[in-house]
């Protein structure tokens, strides 16, 4: 996976919080957990954003700033469980389900947030978003040109061989 796309997820949550708090209005905020899970969401937001952009803050590599990212997200994933759970008597599978991922989702942030010690962090590679199909077509057409120009310096060296052992 290429690491810039955690900067798109990034941006798309902080767009999200803007826009609900642009559509609904700052009494939003009023209620402590909601305020708590898009503070959370923001932290995670931003932290992808600078990690998928492959920012360094405070000397952290770019993996570790994702892992932050993924264990705010998990916490506000916590306060929606909680919340379901014990505040609105809402679907308690629901609130299972939801506090049960939001633990997977803080095992791997910390993972990343440690340099990737059960998750292999070199797997979140830097690069372009997509592959560009024009570089993959010019190396496929260049590659045989290696191979034609291999095998007429093989068969210079052999003509030398057998030159060099008939006149000797």
């Amino acid at each position: 996976m290429k690491r810039r796309w955690h900067a798109v997820l990034g941006w798309a949550l902080l767009l999200g919080i803007l826009t609900l708090i642009t559509g609904f209005g700052v009494e939003i905020l009023a209620d402590p957990a909601f305020a708590a899970q898009l503070t959370f969401l923001s932290i995670g937001g931003v932290a992808f954003v600078i990690g998928g952009r492959g920012h360094e803050p405070f000397g952290l590599d770019p993996i570790r700033v994702i892992g932050v990212g993924d264990c705010s997200i998990a916490a506000a994933l916590l306060v929606n469980a909680a919340v379901t759970l014990f505040v609105t008597g809402g679907n308690p599978t629901m609130g299972a389900l939801v506090g049960v991922s939001a633990l997977g989702l803080a095992f791997i942030g910390i993972d990343y947030a440690r340099g990737g010690v059960y998750f292999d962090a070199d797997a979140v590679k830097e690069g372009p978003l997509l592959p560009e199909p024009e570089d993959d077509e010019d190396e496929d057409e260049t590659e045989p040109e290696d191979d034609e120009t291999e095998a007429q310096r093989e068969d210079e060296a052999e003509r030398k061989d057998d030159g060099g052992s008939e006149g000797g």
